[in-house]
């Protein structure tokens, strides 16, 4: 199992951005084959993740990685899924390197006030949850 995990990750890795899931789709496609019944088992398995990652999303835990799981896992078997992917992995990256470039430019204040904001925006979020969870 760990084996199968491990090849599909590498192969993830080694597909050029922007065509890693459609690439992943179509090879799939290629050699789909197997039990319906299992097919209909992964496909409800990633949906599962990735409703559980939004509602970890709200609450205090691993929401984001489950839903990348979750969406890696449905681009196998849904081809707009696996444009969706490719697509927001572009945006995804060019935020990404934006934010870099800003942070190594930013001043020292500037870097404190966001990571000031990061840590009351996580309090809040973490409270919120606590009232919500605890407190009915």
């Amino acid at each position: 199992m760990f084996g199968a995990l491990k090849r599909y990750w590498l192969e993830l890795r080694k597909a050029p951005a922007g065509r890693r899931f459609q690439q992943r789709y179509e090879r799939n496609h290629r050699l789909r084959g197997g039990k319906l019944s299992w097919r209909i088992v992964r496909i409800g398995l990633a949906i599962l993740l990735v409703v559980a990652g939004v509602i970890f999303c709200f609450i205090p835990g691993p929401g984001l990685p489950l839903i990348f799981i979750g969406g890696g896992l449905l681009a196998n078997h849904s081809l707009a899924v696996a444009r969706a992917l490719d697509w927001a992995e572009l945006r995804i990256r060019k935020m990404a390197k934006w934010a870099k470039q800003w942070w190594l430019h930013a001043s020292t204040f500037a870097r404190y006030a966001v990571v000031l904001v990061a840590a009351l925006l996580a309090g809040g979020t973490g409270y919120g949850a606590y009232e919500v969870i605890f407190r009915r």
